[in-house]
Formats: C-alpha cells, sequence, structure tokens
C-alpha cells in the first residue's frame, strides 16, 4: 500500500503533468519583408521574430531566406513584400516586376517547404494615388487560393476600402505618435512622404497584429470553442476626430444611436481573441437582429437603433459556433427625461 506521501506526491506530479499539458505551446513565427514588417512592433508577442528590413525588395528578402527565416527553425514563415519593388514601376515595366515579385514568393514559399515551414502571405497596403502594389496583391490572393495558402488582406483592412478604418469597423480619424492621418481613408496609415509608401499608425498596426494573431492560431490548428460580445456607442464617443475604441457594454440605446458590436472567441489554446475578418472579402461570421424593426445590423457588427423597442443581437461563428446574444433596449430619450 503506498504511504499518504507517496500518495501526495504522486498526485501533486500529476497535476503538474497535466498544467502543463494545458500550458499552450506558442509557435516561432519569423515575420520577413520591408519597411511594413521593419516598422512592426512584435514585443507583446515574444516568439515573433521581426526580420523586416527597410526598402527591401522581394528579391533580395528572397536572398535572405535561408539565414533570415531557415536557419532559426520557426514553426511558420509570414511573407509580406512587394512594394518596394512597385515603387518604381512605369506602366510598362509594371507586368514584368510584378513577375518578377512572384517568383521570388514562389522561391521563399518552396524553400519553406522544404524546411517544413508552414507560410503565410500578406498584402500591403497602398496609396490610392498610387495602386501600383494592387496587381501584385491580387496575384498573391490568387497564390494562395490556389496553394492552400491563407492570405492576410492587410491591403484593405488598412485602406478602408470596405469600411474597416478602426480595428473594429468604426469610422473616423485615429491617431499615432506620428501625428494625425491626413483623410479617414488613411485612418490606419500615415503618408510617409515616399512616392508609394505609407506606414500604419498605431491603431493600424494593432490590427495587423490581431489579424496575424488569428491567422497564426488557425495555421497552428487552434480551434474556436465558445464566444461573447461586447460593445461600443459609436454616437458617444465619435467628435468627428478619434473614436473611443473600449468597449462600453451599453444595454440601452437612444433612437438614432450607432452601437458597434465586437465578437470575442475563446480558443483551444486558453487564448481569449477578437473575430477579425483575415480576408475582408465578406462577413466574419453572422450577424441577427431579433427585431431589425427596432435595431439593425450589418454584416460588420455595426447596428442602428430605429425604434423604440428591444431587440436581440446575435452572432454566429464562420465555423458554426454561436456567441452568448445581447439584448439592447431602445428608448426616445435618457434617464433624464
Amino acid at each position: 500500500m503506498l504511504s499518504l506521501r507517496t500518495l501526495t506526491a504522486l498526485f501533486t506530479c500529476l497535476a503538474s503533468a497535466a498544467a502543463f499539458a494545458a500550458t499552450p505551446i506558442q509557435p516561432k513565427v519569423v515575420f520577413i519583408g520591408d519597411e511594413l514588417t521593419a516598422g512592426w512592433n512584435m514585443s507583446s508577442n515574444p516568439n515573433w521574430i521581426n526580420k523586416g528590413v527597410d526598402y527591401q525588395t522581394s528579391f533580395e528578402a528572397e536572398a535572405g531566406f535561408q539565414a533570415d527565416v531557415v536557419n532559426l527553425h520557426p514553426a511558420i514563415v509570414h511573407i509580406m513584400v512587394g512594394s518596394q519593388d512597385m515603387e518604381s514601376a512605369s506602366p510598362a515595366s509594371q507586368q514584368f516586376i510584378v513577375i518578377q515579385v512572384a517568383n521570388s514568393i514562389m522561391s521563399m514559399v518552396e524553400q519553406a517547404k522544404a524546411a517544413n515551414i508552414k507560410v503565410i502571405l500578406g498584402t500591403e497596403p497602398t496609396a490610392p494615388i498610387n495602386p501600383s502594389i494592387t496587381p501584385v496583391n491580387a496575384w498573391i490572393e490568387a497564390y494562395g487560393a490556389a496553394n492552400s495558402i491563407p492570405v492576410i488582406n492587410y491591403a484593405d483592412a488598412l485602406c478602408g476600402c470596405v469600411g474597416s478604418v478602426g480595428p473594429v469597423g468604426g469610422t473616423g480619424y485615429i491617431y499615432a505618435s506620428g501625428g494625425e492621418s491626413e483623410s479617414a481613408d488613411f485612418a490606419l496609415l500615415l503618408p510617409t512622404g515616399y512616392f508609394n509608401a505609407l506606414t500604419p499608425t498605431a491603431a493600424g498596426y494593432a490590427l495587423m497584429s490581431q489579424m496575424a494573431q488569428n491567422t497564426v492560431a488557425t495555421v497552428s490548428g487552434v480551434t474556436l470553442k465558445s464566444g461573447y460580445l461586447q460593445n461600443f456607442d459609436i454616437s458617444k464617443y465619435d467628435d468627428g476626430y478619434d473614436i473611443e475604441l473600449v468597449p462600453t457594454n451599453e444595454n440601452q440605446a437612444l433612437m438614432g444611436d450607432v452601437i458597434q458590436f465586437v465578437p470575442y472567441g475563446a480558443y483551444s489554446d486558453g487564448s481569449t481573441r477578437t473575430l477579425t475578418n483575415t480576408n475582408f472579402a465578406g462577413s466574419s461570421g453572422t450577424w441577427t437582429s431579433s427585431n431589425p424593426g427596432v435595431m439593425v445590423i450589418t454584416q460588420s457588427g455595426q447596428s442602428w437603433a430605429i425604434s423604440p423597442g428591444t431587440a436581440r443581437i446575435s452572432y454566429r461563428s464562420p465555423n458554426g459556433i454561436y456567441f452568448s446574444p445581447w439584448d439592447m433596449t431602445v428608448t426616445t430619450c435618457s434617464d433624464q427625461c
């Protein structure tokens, strides 16, 4: 018969082993690219390694891929190049440079596969006055789809092309340490003064980090288990220049108020993150209102208080998981009426 001390030690050992097994092991991810990657603060993700280089072309990234990526033995590599290649492109040379970028990316993907490294590709934003990167981004999206490689569409996420000029779909100006963006279309970008270069603001990089985290988790086999909703009142905080992005978790709204709902997912690795639409080609999940005549909601989670009454806001994730719903009451005046 085992002694009490032995049993205690055994249970302690088993508990420690269970705790160790439950601790998620974060994969090592190397990010390679140009100045958009180089300026990305990844300090909150200790297993992310930033190998971005200012003004680096796709050819230069390819040339350094062995040393910068393969020799570090990561689980995943994140490749985002193209804007520097296209910066000097003329209408006559554009097609040849697109081919050059494509060849470099395919070479890096082949090197990664040979080293058993999973690949994530990213598209880069560009100024609307010079959309030369657009054909490169189009090729990247097509190549990723054809080869089952996830592509994070930072281009549309940052340019505001689908209304995403805030981390959760808000609108208006967002300030950064480098100054204020010049236009609502650049709410997550700061013009750098170069011909075709734009630098994400702090809010822009925060959005990129969220998108990358979600994609890295998916590539690593992490699955969504459940979720809940939060919201903030755009009407209350939009002063025409900035938007308060901290959830206010409203349960009551005035007629005419605009409320942004945000889905938070609980994952199999123990983490909790917002569900961000990583491809920006359609809705991330499905939003519904039980009473659209009282409160109507778009597929980006933005809702409008239409008339007095109650409505339940529901969200279903892309993989069919129903999140905890949110009940809203719309009134004609505030509590002080």
